[in-house]
Parts: C-alpha cells; sequence; structure tokens
C-alpha cells in the first residue's frame, strides 16, 4: 500500500513538472503569435497611410486642374484670341512646372515609402524563419523533455522499489 501510494506521488510529481514545462511552451507559442499580429497590425496601419496619402495627392492633383481650368476659361471670357494664345501657353508652362514639382515632392516620399516596404519584407522573413526554428527547436526540447521526464519517473520508482518496506506498526488503543 505505501509503495503504491509512492509510486503514485512519483507520477503525479513527474507529470506536474512537465505540465509546467508544457505551460511555458505554450506561452511562449501565444508570445510568438501576438507578436506576429502586431507585425501583421503595423504593416496594416502603414498601408492605410500610405493609401490616405495617395487620396490626399490624387485630389490635389484633381484641385489644381480644376484651378487650371477655371483661370482658363476666366480669362478666355475677358480675353482677345491673341491674350487667349499666351495665356495658354502661360498655363501650359505653369503645369508642367506644377507637375515637375509634385513630382520632385514625391519622389523623396516614394524612396521612403520603398525603404519601409523593403525592411518590412525583411523584417517578416526575419520572423517568420525565427519563429519557424523557435517552433522547431521548442518541440525538439520537448520531445527530449517528454522522454527524459518517463526516464525520471521510471528511475525513481525503481528506486523505490528497491527499498525495503517498512513494517506497519499496529497502532493500540
Amino acid at each position: 500500500m505505501a509503495n503504491e501510494l509512492l509510486t503514485k506521488s512519483v507520477d503525479i510529481i513527474w507529470d506536474n513538472w512537465l505540465n509546467s514545462v508544457k505551460a511555458i511552451n505554450t506561452v511562449q507559442e501565444d508570445t510568438e503569435k501576438r507578436a506576429v499580429e502586431a507585425f501583421e497590425t503595423q504593416k496594416s496601419a502603414f498601408e492605410q497611410a500610405l493609401t490616405t496619402y495617395k487620396n490626399v495627392e490624387e485630389q490635389s492633383n484633381q484641385a489644381i486642374k480644376d484651378w487650371h481650368k477655371q483661370v482658363a476659361t476666366s480669362f478666355e471670357a475677358i480675353t482677345t484670341p491673341a491674350q487667349s494664345a499666351q495665356l495658354s501657353a502661360w498655363f501650359d508652362t505653369l503645369k508642367e512646372v506644377t507637375e515637375q514639382a509634385q513630382e520632385l515632392s514625391w519622389k523623396p516620399n516614394q524612396a521612403v515609402v520603398d525603404y519601409i516596404r523593403n525592411a518590412q519584407t525583411e523584417w517578416e522573413k526575419a520572423i517568420n524563419a525565427t519563429l519557424t526554428e523557435q517552433k522547431s527547436e521548442r518541440q525538439k526540447a520537448l520531445t527530449n523533455i517528454e522522454g527524459l521526464t518517463a526516464k525520471l519517473k521510471e528511475n525513481h520508482k525503481n528506486l523505490l522499489d528497491s527499498i525495503p518496506a517498512i513494517p506497519a506498526v499496529p497502532i493500540v488503543k
């Protein structure tokens, strides 16, 4: 009876220890999952900001086109054909300058966007490779720990079996 109780106690002790290791493993997996989710959220926020910026740029371009058209129409109504041709040439030059200015202002932004996208891509590759490696190593370690735990339980039980039983002393009342 006492040896059976000790054997069950050994099982409980080592099973609880193994469950603790598995709980730590689960926490690590959850942390990895949250890191990937945070990265995806950051990536999504960047894409939304970029979309907003592009929309603002398109609206700005449209506003400039509308303004050019409105000014040209206004001047056509009050100028002679010769003056109108001169103003048209001036507007074409102004339009070209405006487009070049917009292009020059966009190039640095585009370079930053490209840099951030490349950095995100490389960061994502690094994170995925690291997480895959960690998962593999953690699984190997868990398998080894389970094997070790089984051996320790067996050795512990064998040790208990090798100890002679203590005779029970009757209790006298």
